[in-house]
């Protein structure tokens, strides 16, 4: 999975981001580039990803994961940790391409389910909703650790919920968590992201 960067607050209606920093990354070389901040990452969960892009202007790059080495052809590169996100002053364009080395998180439940709960790099925001905050309550009561707790939420939107390219734009005085869950039980990928989320 690729992504550009995270977003914390949650409208009611979409996503917003709240305030990061963007710190220069140290050139080890020309196109070579690290964080400042050094990730502790097992070799077996490190990846490499090289991205060509066929279109557009990009200056966000798509990451597979946290980025330990960043090579591309311009003379500097900014991380922002807070949303995991590296971005460019020059925006790179079609026919150009670069190769990110990172860190993905095990994907183990051995491993999840002992792990002590993740403290968020930027504080999560969402509108309080009674009626999701007893869902979510009810579906995680009697899981014993916060990976079972999510996974529950998982399978509550697969078993509830449907996929769907051509579902109708919801009404925008709607909550788009609440009607996704309780109303229209379908959308695409934005919806069920967002309700695990907010769900969480």
């Amino acid at each position: 999975y690729m992504r550009i960067e995270s977003y914390n607050l949650y409208t009611g209606r979409g996503w917003n981001r709240g305030r990061y920093f963007m710190n220069q990354m140290t050139p080890l070389r020309q196109g070579i580039f690290a964080p400042q901040r050094s990730v502790e990452a097992p070799e077996s969960r490190q990846v490499k990803a090289t991205v060509n892009l066929s279109s557009g202007w990009h200056r966000y790059l798509y990451l597979p994961g946290t980025p330990l080495q960043v090579e591309a052809p311009v003379r500097e590169l900014q991380y922002a940790w807070q949303i995991n996100a590296v971005s460019s002053y020059r925006p790179l364009g079609a026919g150009e391409q670069y190769t990110v080395w990172a860190y993905v998180p095990t994907d183990d439940p051995r491993i999840l389910r002992v792990a002590p709960p993740v403290q968020p790099r930027l504080p999560f925001v969402a509108p309080q909703s009674k009626r999701l905050q007893d869902l979510a309550i009810a579906l995680t009561a009697n899981q014993p650790t916060q990976y079972d707790k999510v996974m529950a939420l998982v399978r509550y939107i697969e078993q509830n919920t449907a996929y769907n390219l051509n579902v109708e734009a919801y009404p925008q005085e709607e909550d788009a968590v609440e009607y996704f869950l309780f109303e229209a039980k379908q959308g695409y990928c934005v919806e069920f992201a967002t309700a695990l989320a907010v769900l969480c």
